[in-house]
C-alpha cells in the first residue's frame, strides 16, 4: 500500500517517529510502477532486471517503494537502492528497519560506484567486501554481434563450423512458442539429473507463464528442421539488456555460439539504443565462469555493504 506524506511517497507506516516499511512480494502488474525507476536509475546488475526481481522474489523476500526508489528484501539485508532522489533518506529507512530486526543494515549487489557514493556520503560507516559469485559479464552488444579480432577466433569458427553443417533458420520468440521451449527445457533438464535447477526451473515456468506481461523478447534457433536453442531477456533499462535465460542442444555443435552471436544481432537491429548485454552471473560454477569469460567481458563487480557504526 503507498501512503502519501507531504514531499514523501512510502510503502509502509510511521511508529514513534520512524518510518517502517512494508515489504511485500511483486506481482506482474507492479511492472507499470517499478519499471520507470528502475530505468531511471540506470543500474547495470542484473539483480534489478524487473524479470529476475519477480521471478527470484522467493529468495529475495519482498520489495516496497520509498519516494522514487524500491527497495528490496534480499537474505538478511537489502539490495542496494534502486532510483533517484534523496538517496540519505532511504539509507536512513533501510537502517531503521534492519535495526527493527534486530541487524545492522546490510546491502547487497553494490557497484565500485556505489561503494564510492555510499563512502563519500558516510566516511568509515560502511565495510565493503567483494562478492566474486555475483560479478556480471557484460558485453558490448556489436562485440556478440560480430565476434571481430583475434581474441574472438574460436566463436567465430564455431559459428562457422555450425553455419557450414546445418540447415539452420532463427525465428522471433513468441508467447505461441512457449509449449515448445517448455518442452526443450524439460528435455534439457532430464539430461542432468544430478544437478539441481528447481529455483531455476520455477523461475523459468513464471517467465513463460507471463511472457507478454514481462516485456520479455526471445530467439529461436533451428537446426536442420528441429529446436536446437532458445535464449530469452528483457530490456532492463535503456542501455542494458538483461539476457536472461539460454538453452542448447549439446550434441549439436555451435548451438550456443549461434544463439548467443543471433541473438545479439537481433537485439542492435531492434534495440538501437542498448550498448550492453548483460549476461548475468556465473553462480560460483567454475564452468560457467570460464565460458563467460571466453567471450572477453567487462567484470561488473559487485560488493556486500555493511554498515558497522553504532
Amino acid at each position: 500500500m503507498l501512503v502519501f506524506l507531504p514531499f514523501l511517497r512510502y510503502n509502509g507506516n510511521v511508529e514513534r517517529g520512524f518510518i517502517m516499511l512494508t515489504f511485500s512480494p511483486i506481482t506482474v502488474s507492479d511492472r507499470a510502477e517499478f519499471y520507470p525507476l528502475i530505468e531511471k536509475a540506470d543500474r547495470p546488475g542484473c539483480e534489478v532486471s524487473f524479470a529476475n526481481l519477480i521471478t527470484w522474489m522467493a529468495a529475495y523476500g519482498g520489495a516496497a517503494r520509498f519516494g522514487d526508489y524500491l527497495l528490496v528484501q534480499c537474505n538478511d539485508g537489502y539490495l542496494y537502492p534502486t532510483g533517484s532522489g534523496d538517496l540519505g533518506a532511504v539509507i536512513d529507512a533501510l537502517r531503521e528497519d534492519a535495526a527493527a530486526h534486530g541487524r545492522k543494515l546490510k546491502l547487497y549487489g553494490v557497484t565500485q560506484d556505489e561503494c564510492k557514493t555510499l563512502a563519500a556520503r558516510y566516511p568509515d560507516a560502511f565495510t565493503f567486501t567483494l562478492s566474486r559469485d555475483a560479478f556480471d559479464y557484460l558485453y558490448p552488444v556489436s562485440q556478440l554481434a560480430w565476434l571481430k579480432g583475434k581474441k574472438l577466433q574460436s566463436k567465430r569458427n564455431h559459428c562457422n563450423h555450425f553455419e557450414a553443417a546445418y540447415d539452420y533458420r532463427t525465428a522471433s520468440m513468441t508467447a505461441a512458442d512457449v509449449a515448445a521451449c517448455r518442452a526443450f527445457c524439460e528435455a534439457w533438464y532430464a539430461e542432468r539429473p544430478d544437478e539441481d535447477f528447481t529455483g531455476e526451473r520455477r523461475a523459468i515456468s513464471f517467465v513463460f507463464d507471463h511472457f507478454d506481461e514481462l516485456g520479455m523478447v526471445g530467439l529461436l534457433l533451428y537446426a536442420n528442421g528441429e529446436l536446437a536453442a532458445f535464449t530469452m531477456g528483457n530490456r532492463q533499462n535503456c542501455r542494458v539488456f538483461d539476457v536472461n535465460y539460454e538453452k542448447a542442444c549439446n550434441h549439436v555443435d555451435g548451438a550456443y555460439s549461434m544463439i548467443n552471436r543471433e541473438f545479439a544481432r537481433k537485439i542492435e537491429q531492434e534495440y538501437p539504443e542498448v550498448e550492453l548485454l548483460n549476461r548475468e552471473d556465473d553462480m560460483g560454477l567454475e564452468g560457467l565462469r570460464q565460458a563467460k569469460l571466453s567471450y572477453h567481458p567487462q567484470i561488473l563487480e559487485k560488493y556486500v555493504a555493511v554498515w558497522k557504526k553504532d
